[in-house]
């Protein structure tokens, strides 16, 4: 709930697999915000971030909101990329910015808050929300 209005989140997790990201072409022109996450541990999927990214901004035609997710936080001895790296990279490319770590519940409520923050904001901060849209509030997020 954000406020008075009920938001429904579809989510779908395509784990970086290239099965799965064909399956990303199908389904984009649907998509109304996008999680890029990548380990705060493993610089390569750091370096993918922006391959999604471009993804997003190209074959999403509903402007999706974009937010960037830095997980294993917990993990802070093995960490290779910095707070500041990753939020310098969010910051100039207009992206929400959290480090999460599922095992210790750290900022995975925070995030999916402002998640439904902005797509409360998307749907019915306007006069008129598409119909199938302001019937049920679902959004769709990969």
């Amino acid at each position: 709930m954000v406020g008075e209005k009920k938001i429904r989140l579809g989510i779908w997790d395509t784990n970086g697999k290239e099965k799965s990201q064909q399956e990303l072409h199908k389904i984009s022109e649907k998509l109304h915000a996008v999680i890029i996450c990548f380990s705060l541990c493993d610089r390569k999927s750091f370096k993918e971030v922006e391959y999604y990214m471009k993804f997003a901004q190209k074959e999403c035609p509903a402007e999706p909101y974009l937010m960037l997710i830095g997980t294993n936080y917990d993990k802070w001895k093995s960490r290779v990329v910095t707070y500041d790296e990753a939020e310098t990279f969010a910051m100039s490319n207009g992206l929400s910015y959290f480090e999460t770590s599922a095992k210790d519940d750290i900022n995975v409520d925070e995030a999916f808050q402002l998640l439904s923050e902005e797509m409360a904001k998307k749907f019915y901060g306007k006069e008129e929300a598409p119909e199938t849209e302001k019937s049920n509030g679902e959004c769709s997020i990969f």
